[in-house]
């Protein structure tokens, strides 16, 4: 069987006949359809147009009232098909509705298109409200222009066909603008991509534009076993998932290797008319090779964001552990609620807000997650306060754990030995950092205080094994959380506020028992007032203070407050206020810590 004979469509005949009959292209074919060449070299869109334009014109009535029925399978066999024309696979022109295009190959790398077009839309493919329930199976397309777009999806109600399309074990690769472009008012939904790969540079591949005309109903994206490995290194240019328009996003069991630039998932667009904002990531692993990459931006004023089993940890060694690999601009609005489950986070998660966001509740939750690049896990966060800022988001924490050096990586405590601040030694089974150097005395340190005087040297007690989360040098004991048999868990208040004079909120849930709180206000501060300069509060009259602190000017580090404070449903005892009487350093932040 030679080529000719290889390239060719399926037509099915009426629905109630059960009819069908093969045609392959040949000398003596009826149509005069000729094969394309297929080596890579030829001029294959004359040919290929032709067969396209004749599926187009193969549809028939649903003998059912239905929508109307594609007759023709269009199939490639194995070979490197050259396309020079836009629209070449599926023009702008068809717009009629109809049900089953359906594009197969012989599998990824045995069928490959390469896309090459010198005018045009330089579209490989675009649906005008066309085409539903499409098939695009087994084909490598390779792009030559990283101004080529693979498929544009415009759909105007009516006809309201853009919907239903699936993708299985196809690849692009190449140079890529975008991947599937999608406009209009309605539709565009229902988009499946199965065992497929991304290679090469590749703008956006699910691009929604943040047009105010277009829709906020563009639904339902699937991902499954996906690969996006692109290898372009030019900064922030590649993006998997850029949704202007809100949208229900769900991806599981797929890879990100080798991402070296960009961000991965462009959350956008703060006013979705209360169209559905959801995204979720689950049983996937991202490598984040450079700090040009990070993996979410979000913008959305609504919705749920998850992240579920999903590993960062192979660059931990090598990403920047402040860079900002993912970020919630929240600016006055309750933002998309965030959930992490079970995985294993690098870089920082930034928080900005603005100045009406105390009116806003605002929820994110870490549970059972690791921040290898943390000894204290509180540094994993960034909060980027707006002008006369008075909010924040409210971050809890669940049996997540920061990192935790073993004892035996420093060295043994020494009698008479010289010591200078920061050093840190290990005896028995806790470590101990210098505070004031000098030289040790015979026995060394001993305890768990903050102050440990040996010979001239000051010590204070930094960790031992024992416990799930430590504190780096930069802060007391007094930001240790340590284990216990009831769970316990963590309401962050996020950065202190970016001026003096200032307060903010956050309400913990009913019938939970307070176990303790701290306000670390870093170390330093202007603006000192005679009066306490942090205040924790809770909202009852007259309110229980936790904490109440003067100060010189030189911050001291922590202050915390421990005890068993026990909340019922009344809402004032459950809010709690943290007054700012001075404007704290950068790296300040506050807590209370609960069981329930």
């Amino acid at each position: 069987m030679d080529r000719r004979q290889l390239f060719g469509w399926l037509a099915s005949g009426a629905l109630g006949a059960r009819a069908s009959e093969t045609f392959a292209s040949s000398a003596s074919d009826p149509t005069g359809l000729i094969s394309p060449v297929g080596d890579g070299i030829a001029d294959d869109t004359k040919a290929i147009g032709a067969f396209v334009d004749f599926a187009l014109r193969r549809i028939i009535p649903d003998p059912f009232g239905e929508d109307p029925l594609s007759t023709v399978e269009l199939r490639l066999p194995p070979g490197t098909f050259r396309i020079t024309a836009s629209e070449a696979l599926l023009p702008s022109s068809a717009t009629h509705k109809a049900r089953g295009y359906r594009l197969i190959g012989a599998g990824p790398g045995l069928t490959q298109v390469i896309f090459a077009p010198t005018s045009g839309s330089r579209c490989l493919m675009s649906n005008n409200g066309a085409f539903l329930q499409a098939q695009v199976e087994g084909i490598t397309f390779l792009s030559a222009s990283a101004e080529n777009t693979f498929l544009h999806s415009h759909n105007q109600n009516p006809p309201g066909a853009a919907q239903r399309w699936s993708f299985r074990h196809c690849e692009w690769s190449g140079e890529w603008s975008r991947g599937v472009y999608l406009t209009g008012n309605d539709n565009n939904s229902e988009w499946s991509f199965e065992d497929c790969g991304v290679s090469g540079h590749m703008g956006r591949f699910i691009y929604v534009p943040n047009d105010a005309t277009a829709s906020d109903q563009f639904l339902n994206f699937w991902f499954n076993r996906f690969k996006f490995w692109p290898t372009s290194a030019t900064p922030r240019t590649n993006c998997l998932v850029d949704m202007g328009r809100g949208g229900h996003v769900r991806i599981a069991q797929s890879d990100f290797s080798g991402f070296r630039s960009g961000v991965l998932f462009s959350l956008k667009g703060t006013s979705h008319a209360y169209g559905v904002c959801h995204f979720s990531l689950s049983d996937s692993r991202i490598e984040l090779h450079s700090a040009d990459a990070s993996v979410l931006e979000s913008e959305w004023p609504q919705g749920s964001i998850v992240f579920d089993r999903v590993d960062l940890s192979s660059q931990a060694p090598s990403y920047p552990p402040d860079t900002v690999s993912f970020r919630f601009d929240d600016v006055n609005f309750a933002g998309a609620s965030a959930t992490f489950r079970d995985c294993t986070l690098i870089g920082a998660i930034a928080f900005a807000h603005g100045s009406n966001d105390f009116e806003c509740a605002k929820a994110t939750v870490f549970e059972n997650c690791d921040f290898p690049q943390r000894p204290d896990l509180f540094r994993a966060f960034q909060f980027l306060p707006g002008t006369n800022d008075f909010g924040g988001r409210a971050v809890r924490f669940r049996n997540c754990r920061g990192s935790t050096p073993m004892l035996s990586s420093f060295p043994h405590w020494a009698a008479r030995t010289a010591y200078a601040a920061g050093q840190i030694v290990r005896l028995g089974p806790s470590a101990y950092e210098c505070s004031s150097g000098g030289v040790s005395g015979q026995t060394g340190p001993m305890g768990k205080a903050d102050r440990i005087a040996d010979g001239s040297v000051v010590w204070r007690w930094a960790f031992n094994n024992s416990r799930d989360y430590i504190s780096d040098a930069t802060y007391p004991s007094a930001t240790v959380l340590r284990p216990s048999g009831l769970a316990r868990r963590i309401a962050l208040f996020g950065g202190l506020l970016p001026s003096a004079d200032a307060a903010q909120e956050l309400i913990l849930p009913p019938n939970v028992i307070v176990t303790a709180a701290c306000v670390t206000p870093g170390r330093k501060g202007n603006e000192a007032s005679a009066t306490a300069p942090y205040r924790l509060e809770n909202c009852d009259e007259p309110p229980l203070v936790l904490i109440d602190f003067n100060s010189p000017e030189e911050s001291p580090g922590v202050l915390s407050w421990k005890g068993a404070l026990r909340l019922d449903e009344k809402i004032s005892r459950r809010a709690f206020r943290l007054i700012s009487r001075r404007r704290p350093a950068e790296e300040g932040f506050a807590y209370v810590e609960y069981i329930g």
